[in-house]
């Protein structure tokens, strides 16, 4: 192309990267946006097939023009701009733009170009996600603007995206193995989750006269789950990865002081019970004034906190299975767990309630709940099996009984051995992997010994475990299983699964005879 050519095609780029960025926002630019969006996308999306010398410089120049107008955006708005309507919308379709670019990875060599020219823009984007978080939770109540929510969806999303791509990234590209795109996230969203709630918790406090109103929300359920799945997925990432060792400990920490403020208070002679962080602490008690009829209207518009508060929950219970069980965090993240399900349920959680409300509590997400009673079996199973159990019994009273756990679930269904079967051909449920681990309890040699140290192990016969409808209920679970196997409708093999299921009915059948001799 000749010097007027590429002049033409640079003026062009320019005055797209304008329509989509434009120095003045307002509500007259929307169409201009979308269309420089929409010409953007297409022009730079080119199939592979059709990749030229002439296309690659095109990409290079239209990718050089957009960063350096958004870094311009950036550099030039102050705190303030951030509650401001009229600066975010163009940045939000600048990050969308990339966002969709990231999407499809078969266009690894456009993938490769956004990587690298978004490795010098983490740090002002993870300063714009602390200035617009900042100014939502202590300037404005917690209560964000329509353009505050949106932008922020699209600036984590673009984070998750370019997070997987960097998985990808070949051993000689420069950014192989480079940690600073989650590093700068991690610093984010640890002041946006911590440093920011307990401002605006001091500030409550000051401001009603010491005390701490429960009725406050210090976040927007809909910006508390945008925050909190980025960081269950940064912390699911870190730890998938070897490259990333150095951030698992910091994020290992974050985890810590945002569900139990752990080391908020380690000197105090106050810190005598659990100590829940307080935006965690907010959350919970939203979910209990929606439990508790408080609130007679569901806005659709506003997300059920309980969803963030299932994903914390799934959090710590990941952490604290990889945590060693001589660690002293340990007792304080269980005891945070206990604590933070009593304040969601405004219940006393004695046992069996604890394990009835766990169960109540991450229900409403099939995925949620199998992860969930995985990871307390567990739990139990390595506290179990240690070599001195008498000295883990304060961390046993924390973690709620397998067997009652089991039963909860069971009553919640109806003791429906359908919808187990359901859960357990679904790809989308870990339902067949918990219940393959739960059945092993029924095979153990202690599970009918005396020992008093391994009770918890054996199935609760004589007590207020539903015995008789737990048996029958596997029972016709193995018949189910049977009959799909027949007819070819199962996608495995349920053989094993249906050993289990007879074992486990025979053991409970056998343990009831011992308690009643008349039991059918």
């Amino acid at each position: 192309a000749d010097i007027a050519t590429e002049w033409q095609i640079d003026a062009i780029i320019k005055s797209v990267i304008h329509c989509l960025l434009p120095s003045d926002w307002s509500s007259r630019h929307t169409a201009g946006c979308v269309a420089a969006f929409c010409f953007l996308k297409v022009t730079l999306s080119i199939p592979l097939e059709s990749v030229t010398p002439c296309s690659l410089s095109f990409q290079e120049l239209s990718l050089s023009q957009l960063f350096q107008r958004v870094g311009e955006t950036l550099s030039v708005k102050n705190e303030a701009d951030c509650a401001n309507d009229l600066f975010l919308p163009p940045v939000a379709h600048a990050l969308g733009l990339l966002s969709e670019l990231l999407h499809d990875s078969s266009r690894r060599q456009l993938i490769n170009k956004i990587i690298e020219f978004l490795h010098p823009y983490w740090k002002p984007l993870g300063s714009l996600l602390i200035k617009i978080c900042s100014s939502v939770i202590i300037k404005q109540s917690g209560l964000p603007t329509d353009e505050q929510e949106v932008i922020l969806y699209e600036l984590l999303l673009l984070w998750k995206r370019a997070s997987q791509s960097y998985a990808l990234l070949e051993e000689t590209h420069p950014l192989w193995h480079d940690s600073s795109a989650f590093s700068f996230l991690a610093d984010a969203l640890h002041f946006c989750l911590i440093e920011c709630a307990q401002q605006a918790t001091l500030s409550s406090v000051s401001n009603n006269n010491d005390k701490f109103e429960s009725s406050v929300d210090l976040l927007h359920p809909s910006v508390a789950h945008l925050l909190i799945r980025s960081l269950r997925s940064l912390f699911k990432f870190a730890h998938a990865v070897d490259w990333l060792c150095s951030l698992q400990t910091t994020l290992d920490t974050f985890i810590l002081r945002l569900i139990c403020a752990y080391g908020e208070r380690a000197n105090s002679a106050e810190n005598t019970g659990p100590n829940l962080g307080p935006l965690i602490l907010s959350l919970a008690r939203s979910v209990a004034k929606m439990n508790g009829g408080a609130e007679l209207q569901m806005d659709l518009l506003k997300p059920d906190p309980c969803i963030s508060l299932r994903l914390i929950i799934l959090t710590a219970l990941e952490l604290a299975v990889r945590l060693d069980l001589s660690e002293p965090a340990l007792f304080d993240l269980l005891r945070s767990i206990h604590s933070l399900v009593w304040e969601a349920r405004n219940a006393q959680c004695t046992r069996p309630v604890y394990e009835c409300l766990i169960v109540s509590l991450l229900a409403g997400d099939d995925a949620h709940l199998f992860h969930g009673l995985t990871f307390w079996l567990q739990l139990e199973n390595c506290l179990l099996v240690r070599s001195r159990p008498e000295g883990d019994q304060c961390l046993l009273d924390l973690v709620p009984n397998a067997h009652q756990l089991f039963a909860s679930l069971a009553r919640t269904i109806g003791y429906s051995p359908h919808l187990l079967v359901d859960w357990i051909v679904s790809p989308e449920t870990s339902c067949l992997s918990y219940l393959v681990h739960y059945l092993r309890r029924f095979r153990s040699s202690d599970s009918l010994g005396p020992e008093p140290v391994y009770s918890r192990a054996a199935p609760p016969i004589g007590t207020d475990w539903p015995a008789t409808q737990l048996g029958s209920m596997l029972d016709k679970l193995a018949r189910c299983l049977q009959t799909l196997e027949s007819n070819g409708s199962i996608p495995f093999s349920p053989q094993p699964l249906i050993r289990s299921l007879n074992h486990a009915v025979s053991v409970i059948q056998t343990s009831t005879l011992q308690i009643d001799p008349h039991a059918v």
